[in-house]
This record gives C-alpha cells, structure tokens and sequence, in this order.
C-alpha cells in the first residue's frame, strides 16, 4: 500500500502546526493549538509517540490507550 500525507497552512494562520503519520496501518493525525506558542513541537511529539508505539507493539491495540496518554 502507498501512503500519501499533506497538511495546509490555509488562509488564517501564518505557521502549520498540524502533524500526522503513519505506521503499521494505524494513521494518526494531530490538530496544532491554533497558533499557541510551541503548537507543532506538541503536535509533532504526540504523532512521534503514537508512532514509536505502533512500531515496537505487534499489538498496538492495547498500547495505544498508553500511547494517548503519554503524548
């Protein structure tokens, strides 16, 4: 399977501070704080540990509750 993944700044915000990913089947996607201060570092930390998660866990599943919480 081919896997695309885009994110737009649109019209109202001069930084993108979405992130998303994907790994093993599971597609993640984090929304930015609207243009708070550090914003895409949370998003981007919240998609790396899912990620990390998803990679390391045959059964994903059950980390993916732990995965939430520790973003």
């Amino acid at each position: 399977m081919q896997v695309g993944i885009c994110t737009e700044v649109g019209n109202v915000r001069q930084q993108n501070q979405d992130s998303c990913g994907y790994a093993g089947g599971l597609f993640v996607v984090a929304d930015g704080m609207g243009g708070a201060q550090a914003g895409e570092i949370a998003s981007a930390i919240a998609v790396q540990q899912l990620m990390r998660l998803a990679d390391v866990s045959e059964g994903y599943p059950e980390v993916l509750s732990e995965a939430i919480e520790a973003a």
